[in-house]
């Protein structure tokens, strides 16, 4: 059986602009992505993968096992 990496397995459910740097050293996605996700740890992926959708990402953010890394995504004239 072949394991596919951490980060190419997220940024395949991720919006095209998105860039996943995983705690197994994977990274994936375009590298001037506007959005970095930096999965700090297997328990992050825990958190994602029992809550799916913005439950689970906010769970894993809120424990530090998920960074997030926003370069100029537009939010209507504010910038983040």
């Amino acid at each position: 059986m072949t394991r596919l990496p951490v980060a190419d397995a997220l940024v395949s459910v991720l919006p095209r602009q998105t860039r996943v740097e995983a705690y197994d050293g994977s990274v994936a996605g375009p590298p001037d992505a506007e959005l970095v996700f930096h999965v700090q740890s297997p328990k992050a992926l825990s958190h994602l993968v029992s809550a799916p959708g913005e439950l689970g990402m906010a769970r894993a953010y809120v424990s530090g096992e998920l960074d997030v890394d926003v370069s100029s995504i537009d939010l209507g004239g504010a910038a983040l």
